[in-house]
C-alpha cells in the first residue's frame, strides 16, 4: 500500500499493517496546542509503532506524529542516538 499525506507519499511495507490506516491523516497532523493524545492513543495500539518511528528519524519527519511521538520528542531522540554514534 501507498499512503499520501499532505503533499509527500509513503512506500514503505509496513504501511499496509499501520493502525493510522484507517484514520483521516490530518489527525496525526494537529495544530499547535492541539490535540496530541487521540493519535499517540491510536499508535499505542500499533503493531508496526517501531517501523513507523524509525522512518521518522530516517527522514526526519519534522510534523505530525510518527510512531507514537511527537516532534519535539523525535528531535531529542535524533540528539541522543547522534552522540551515542559518535
Amino acid at each position: 500500500m501507498i499512503v499520501q499525506t499532505r503533499s509527500w507519499v509513503i512506500d514503505e511495507p509496513w504501511v499496509d499493517l499501520a493502525a493510522c490506516r484507517s484514520f483521516d491523516p490530518m489527525l496525526f497532523f494537529p495544530l499547535p496546542g492541539g490535540d496530541e493524545r487521540t493519535p499517540m492513543a491510536i499508535c499505542e495500539n500499533c503493531c508496526v509503532v517501531e517501523a513507523c518511528l524509525d522512518y521518522a528519524i530516517r527522514t526526519n519527519e519534522r510534523w505530525g506524529i510518527w510512531g507514537g511521538t511527537t516532534q519535539r520528542y523525535r528531535r531529542k531522540l535524533s540528539r541522543l542516538l547522534r552522540r551515542q554514534a559518535a
